[in-house]
This record gives structure tokens, C-alpha cells and sequence, in this order.
């Protein structure tokens, strides 16, 4: 979700791309009325045709957003929920070069995910069967 946003914020002419653009570097998620409305537009501007099936990395981030994607599109066909603890995360952060992987950002973007998207998690395993948390905290087979 955090690229379809980046992509929103260069685009000319957005409604989104003021708030997008300050919040993104903060590390502070957007509101859910403007992901959700991003996430929205981007939908509609798929080819009819196109596969019905998506990955959206990055949503819902909290309650609000998974009760939004519930109430406009149905139910997920399932959940996938990459786990790690905030001391893995915090050493992968500094393999990136974005600006919004600042130290204390990055612990407060740890802190959304265990305030707000974990509460979003359990809401969406009451209504969702297919609902994977995969722990990434070992590397890849080399």
C-alpha cells in the first residue's frame, strides 16, 4: 500500500498528495478515508478483465481501514500476516534507504502495527476462514 500511496503523492493533480506527502516520511499512516480512497481509485482504474485476486501489502493497518474494506468490497478471500519481532525489524530497516526508516520512526511504525494493526488482525479472523501469520524472522535458503 505504502508504494500505490508513494505513486498517488507524484501524481499530478491528486486530492491525496498534501497529506500523503507529510505523513509518509513520518512515519504516520494516512487517514483510512484517503488510503482507502487511493486504494479505491486504483481499483477502478484496473482493465475490466484483469484477475479479481490481489495482494495488498499493507492493509488494513488498523480497525477503521478493515472495516472500510469489508463494507465496500465484502470480505477478504484470506489474510496473510508477516510476523517479527521489533528487534528484527529495526536490524532490516537499515538494508533500506527510505527516509521514513529513521530509528525512532521505525519504533513508532512498530508501535501502529501492535496498537492498530493487530486489533484490525483479530477483527478480520472473526469473518475471514484463511488468516496465515508467518513469522520472517529466519532468512531465506541461500
Amino acid at each position: 500500500m505504502s508504494d500505490l500511496l508513494r505513486e498517488e503523492s507524484k501524481r499530478p493533480g491528486s486530492q491525496w498528495a498534501q497529506e500523503i506527502e507529510a505523513k509518509l516520511p513520518t512515519g504516520i499512516l494516512v487517514s483510512s478515508e484517503t488510503s482507502t480512497a487511493v486504494l479505491d481509485a486504483w481499483l477502478d482504474s484496473l482493465p475490466q478483465g484483469q484477475p479479481t485476486t490481489y495482494l495488498l501489502d499493507g492493509f488494513p493497518r488498523n480497525l477503521d481501514q478493515a472495516r472500510a474494506f469489508a463494507e465496500k468490497w465484502g470480505n477478504a478471500q484470506g489474510v496473510l500476516s508477516l510476523t517479527c519481532s521489533q528487534k528484527v525489524m529495526m536490524e532490516r530497516r537499515k538494508k533500506r534507504a527510505r527516509v521514513d526508516d529513521d530509528p525512532e520512526i521505525a519504533k513508532g511504525r512498530y508501535q501502529s502495527h501492535v496498537d492498530d494493526t493487530l486489533p484490525a488482525i483479530a477483527y478480520i479472523k472473526d469473518f475471514v476462514q484463511r488468516v496465515a501469520e508467518v513469522s520472517v524472522v529466519s532468512a531465506p535458503p541461500t
